[in-house]
């Protein structure tokens, strides 16, 4: 995973939200909170294939 400076993300299998924000240099409680909708009311549940804004 790169940084990132905007745009999205497609989750792959073994990522994990804490791990993406690392890699995009954001907040993991930001990223969870912009993307609620795609990832609904379980943080530690992203699934391959969501597409999460950066």
């Amino acid at each position: 995973m790169q940084k990132s400076t905007g745009g999205s993300y497609t989750v792959k299998s073994g990522d994990t939200l804490n791990a993406i924000a690392a890699a995009h240099g954001v907040n993991v409680n930001t990223l969870y909170t912009d993307n609620s909708a795609v990832i609904g009311g379980d943080i530690d549940l992203i699934l391959p294939g969501q597409v999460l804004s950066i």
